[in-house]
């Protein structure tokens, strides 16, 4: 059977097989190739070729006299999708509109730009979100160090005072011994020289 079928029909009985992959490999075609790798979610794949048969279409003489003829609007929708496929939502959403620029009816490629657009905000609210909580968390942290060292600091401080008046008590301690003894030792010349005084009187009696 295969002897008497193109190389397109044999790959287009593997893609009604759902073998994508194997359909891809065999197709002629290049928009047939570009589908297959789609349909087998090899989006990468996909996205090299619907890109390769874009500008295959550029090159053409009929393209650069007229930039919307001998273009297909599909290829780009099918494009498009490839794209979002692999997350470049802004290249997709391109696409799109390209394609809305040769066919501005195609439905399809409206709701398919909508749904995009939509992912893409969603993300970009996303990011924001968790930025702004990446941002609460480093503001909570730098708070929490700061009262750390304010704490440390306080406590620096507490045992400073406490040197200190521990310092001034024992220098008072020490400045009321040394007063004691001073006032001992003048006591103790005192009786000593009233003794003298006394004794020198009787003598002189």
């Amino acid at each position: 059977r295969d002897l008497w079928q193109t190389k397109d029909q044999q790959a287009y009985d593997l893609a009604q097989q759902e073998k994508h992959k194997e359909a891809a490999e065999i197709f002629n075609s290049e928009d047939w190739q570009a589908v297959s790798e789609y349909r087998a979610k090899d989006y990468q794949a996909a996205t090299e070729k619907f890109s390769d048969i874009l500008n295959d279409q550029k090159q053409d003489p009929k393209h650069i006299e007229n930039p919307n003829q001998n273009q297909n609007p599909a290829d780009h929708y099918n494009f498009g999708h490839a794209l979002a496929h692999t997350g470049k939502l802004d290249e997709a959403i391109a696409a799109y509109d390209q394609a809305l620029k040769i066919d501005p009816d195609m439905e399809v490629a409206k709701q398919a730009k909508a749904i995009v657009e939509a992912l893409k905000n969603q993300q970009e609210q996303e990011q924001q979100e968790n930025s702004d909580s990446d941002k609460d968390s480093s503001d909570q942290d730098s708070e929490q160090q700061d009262s750390d060292q304010q704490e440390k600091k306080d406590g620096q401080e507490n045992n400073s005072d406490q040197n200190s008046e521990g310092d001034q008590q024992q220098s008072e301690q020490q400045s009321e011994q040394e007063s004691e003894q001073q006032s001992d030792q003048a006591q103790q010349e005192s009786g000593q020289n009233s003794e003298q005084d006394s004794d020198k009187l009787l003598e002189e009696q």
